[in-house]
């Protein structure tokens, strides 16, 4: 099957073959490669706290194309994104057990922008949006990336308000929902960003039942006014798993 990397982070244009996705939720794998999507397991990064060690949006981040930065010792990971074909940097720093030294790759790419709390991210990533001339523009929440699902060029969904001040500074049309009611092991909650992903040009896949958000419905009417649907991969609760990152797609 012919794939390709793709270029805009978190957005595929067409379907989705390859993701990067926790290994320590496996009826999440299971539910993605039913959709026939492999997926690169992430393990576990030591130096983070337990609930989220496996979090993909905690350890790596795609700057787009063949392009990733990856937490550094975390060889594993490097090696299997290295099969697939992509270019890997490595943090300078190494991620560590409390903020902000667990945040130095929660950042969000909109266009030429990247939204992060500045002086948490990692020496890498600067340089690379410096590389790629990417503005980086701060935002009081370290945890960027978790917080905010990206679901369309100009859309996304977030219950943080300095991301949703900020973001619609930047022109994106942004779903405010209220916090919680997402599950996250050893947290009172988890995130939006944490339990979804992109799987196709139009179709956001949740971890869990939108219905046990109570902005689920809202959630919903936001996909579908901007011609997107949601796909559910669980009957369960929404539970963050550190996100679906999309990395491949059909050519």
């Amino acid at each position: 099957m012919a794939e390709r990397f793709l270029e805009i982070p978190n957005l595929p244009s067409g379907a989705v073959t390859l993701a990067a996705v926790s290994c320590a939720h496996p009826q999440i794998i299971r539910g993605l490669e039913r959709l026939g999507i492999e997926a690169v397991p992430v393990s576990a990064c030591e130096g983070l706290p337990l609930p989220v060690r496996t979090h993909a949006d905690m350890i790596c981040i795609h700057l787009g194309g063949s392009d990733m930065i990856v937490a550094r010792r975390k060889k594993d990971l490097v090696e299997a994104l290295k099969r697939n074909g992509f270019h890997i940097v490595e943090t300078q720093r190494t991620l560590g057990g409390t903020y902000p030294q667990d945040c130095l790759l929660n950042a969000v790419l909109l266009r030429k922008h990247l939204f992060a709390k500045t002086d948490g991210l990692d020496p890498e990533l600067i340089s690379a949006c410096r590389t790629k001339g990417l503005e980086i523009t701060d935002v009081r929440q370290g945890y960027a990336k978790c917080s905010t699902a990206v679901i369309g060029g100009n859309e996304w969904i977030t219950a943080d308000p300095a991301i949703a001040r900020a973001a619609r500074s930047a022109g994106v049309d942004v779903l405010q929902i209220r916090p919680g009611h997402i599950e996250l092991a050893g947290y009172g909650y988890g995130f939006i960003g944490g339990c979804c992903g992109c799987i196709s040009k139009d179709v956001v896949a949740f971890t869990g039942k939108l219905d046990s958000h109570p902005d689920g419905f809202a959630i919903r009417s936001f996909l579908e006014r901007i011609g997107k649907r949601a796909l559910e991969l669980s009957n369960g609760p929404l539970i963050d798993v550190g996100g679906i990152l999309p990395l491949k797609e059909k050519d």
